[in-house]
């Protein structure tokens, strides 16, 4: 199905090592300036150096939520570039190559396809640059097929290399006009095509004059953002694909804004160091993967049963053990809901895009504090590692609640000897004292006890102790979560056909949606679809998905994952069993294109 909008998708890719993702994020930085839309999607194999490396930017006049599966730019910086991805270009796309340093035989390609033969390292060595820098050269090859000014790239160039002195600056910005004028000066006429015609490039995009200033950050940069706002001043951590740029962030920041970021010798001490944080009072963060996480179930438990409050981030990858280190999935969900033995009150948020992930950092903060228990997020490499463009975060209302904490004139007024930090209460959260106080000495043991810490494993206590710390989440449920918190239905409020899905999902399924409806409506048809998207999966917000998919005709789920995770937990929790379901286990990512194909099956 057609588009009613159609934005553009340019990809560069070539061998690792030689900056493909920095020009991605060059090439996107430009366009958001320019006031375009932007989502950029990066595959890489787990190499330090040498195999395939692409950055995709899909870039539009109306929001872009996914990337596409049809290519209208290929930059190719070897001729692997080609061979791989020549079958998804357009059909009157263009393809950047450097036709001196890569022989290819183009006789057999798409009649129409533009062939842009710019000689990278001739130019590059003409100018006295390294040999990574015909990339730059590239970049301003690319952006004249792209249609812009080269204005737009001395800005980047500028805000980029601003620190390191005017030369470099000067340098850089030579090095990518000599790319942009030889497109211009010798492709004047129009790119030739196999055919043996002369055509121009017609899907330009141009600048958006008067276009407010939006963000462009990937999901764990936002993250990372959120966590920084929330007022933590410590971070745990063991650097693992994808989660290694949320403490790059937080430690960038750690000097302006007095925050220790500590890379731990492994997950297990990154753990254990965020909860002892957290016990003296600091709020922390922690993020791994899903092996990192499994070697932190453990030191969950104590945070459970020593109510310490505590955030933590899981950033998915494909499993089991390795797996595919550096690609995506959504199969750890389970996992991460059931991590730890016994039965404790958790929760398990699921943001689906930058400015979810931003807020829910804000609220899962303060639900910690407030309720004195764990709190997980789920991201991944997908959502976790794209970037995108998003109007500016709305934040100035947030006020930061340490829940029950006992002030040091609080602690002063306490009665030596009669401190009970666990003591039961009607909401299960007890009066929160930090070592250091004075009058407040107890015992925080991992073993079962009393009020005041000490142990007791009398049938009893037990019973009184595991129901206190399960009266938080049903506090939590009744106090502090609107329905808007669990799950959101997208679109129109009735539809022929329910898109159910979660996390990173949201953006394809979204924009599926949008061009199906869009197109649907251009065309007078009737049909529409709408989307259920599951924010909590702890504490499930079951009342609201009963309600929305028994009032649903049809239903499809769509999830990175090869059973159905969150179709199960669905049935689990509402007796629901969702039929249709669309899943990916590949360890790429769907695009709006697959759903869009799944929509007119299912209809």
């Amino acid at each position: 199905m057609k588009s009613v909008y159609e934005p553009l998708t340019w990809v560069v890719g070539g061998e690792a090592g030689y900056g493909i993702s920095t020009m991605g994020a060059s090439f996107a930085r430009i366009c958001t300036r320019a006031g375009l839309f932007v989502h950029g999607y990066g595959e890489y194999p787990s190499l330090i150096r040498g195999g395939h490396n692409i950055a995709s930017v899909r870039v539009g006049y109306e929001p872009v939520t996914s990337h596409g599966n049809k290519i209208d730019i290929l930059l190719a910086l070897n001729k692997e570039t080609v061979d791989l991805h020549l079958d998804e270009m357009m059909e009157h796309g263009a393809v950047i190559y450097d036709g001196e340093a890569m022989p290819w035989d183009t006789s057999a390609v798409q009649p129409n396809l533009r062939l842009v033969s710019v000689p990278l390292a001739r130019l590059t060595k003409e100018l006295g640059a390294e040999r990574v820098m015909r990339n730059t050269v590239a970049l301003g090859a690319s952006l004249a097929v792209f249609g812009f000014e080269f204005s737009h790239i001395e800005e980047i160039m500028m805000r980029t290399f601003g620190k390191k002195g005017p030369e470099v600056i000067a340098h850089n910005v030579n090095v990518a006009r000599a790319g942009f004028d030889y497109v211009h000066t010798q492709f004047a006429e129009g790119f030739p095509t196999p055919s043996g015609a002369k055509l121009p490039f017609e899907k330009k995009m141009h600048p958006v004059e008067g276009a407010p200033k939006r963000v462009l950050m990937s999901g764990n940069e936002a993250l990372a953002l959120g966590a920084l706002k929330a007022g933590v001043k410590f971070m745990a951590a063991y650097p693992m694909t994808p989660v290694t740029s949320i403490m790059l962030a937080l430690a960038g920041w750690g000097t302006k804004h007095g925050i220790v970021m500590k890379q731990t010798e492994d997950e297990i001490a990154a753990m254990n160091m965020a909860i002892g944080a957290s016990y003296m009072g600091v709020r922390t963060l922690t993020a791994t993967s899903g092996g990192g996480f499994a070697l932190m179930t453990e030191a969950i438990g104590m945070a459970a049963i020593t109510e310490t409050p505590l955030v933590a981030i899981e950033g998915m990858r494909p499993g089991p053990s390795t797996g595919l280190p550096t690609w995506t999935d959504q199969g750890d969900l389970r996992f991460v809901m059931h991590a730890s033995q016994g039965e404790f009150p958790r929760m398990v948020l699921l943001p689906g895009d930058i400015t979810e992930s931003f807020e829910m950092m804000l609220k899962a903060y303060n639900w910690a504090d407030e309720y004195q228990m764990v709190v997980l997020l789920v991201t991944d490499k997908y959502m976790g590692e794209s970037i995108h463009t998003a109007e500016p975060f709305k934040h100035d209302d947030y006020v930061i609640n340490r829940g029950p904490f006992m002030t040091m004139d609080e602690a002063l007024k306490v009665v030596p000897g009669t401190y009970k930090r666990y003591e039961f209460t009607a909401n299960g959260v007890s009066m929160r004292a930090v070592p250091g106080m004075p009058n407040t000495i107890h015992s925080a043991a991992t073993d079962e006890h009393k009020e005041d810490g000490d142990l007791d494993e009398s049938s009893e206590n037990r019973i009184k102790m595991v129901d206190k710390r399960a009266l938080k989440l049903e506090m939590l449920q009744k106090n502090s979560l609107a329905e808007s918190d669990g799950a959101v239905l997208h679109g129109p409020a009735t539809a022929d056909l329910t898109l159910v899905g979660w996390g990173s999902m949201k953006g394809p399924i979204m924009e599926a949606m949008t061009v199906f409806n869009a197109a649907n409506e251009a065309e007078g048809k009737a049909e529409r679809v709408n989307f259920l998207q599951i924010k909590m999966a702890l504490p499930f917000p079951s009342e609201t998905v009963t309600r929305l998919l028994n009032t649903a005709k049809k239903t499809l789920l769509v999830e990175n994952n090869a059973t159905a995770q969150m179709g199960g937990i669905i049935r689990e929790h509402t007796s629901i069993h969702l039929e249709n379901k669309f899943l990916r286990y590949d360890g790429r990512p769907i695009h709006s294109a697959e759903i869009l194909d799944q929509i007119s099956k299912h209809l």
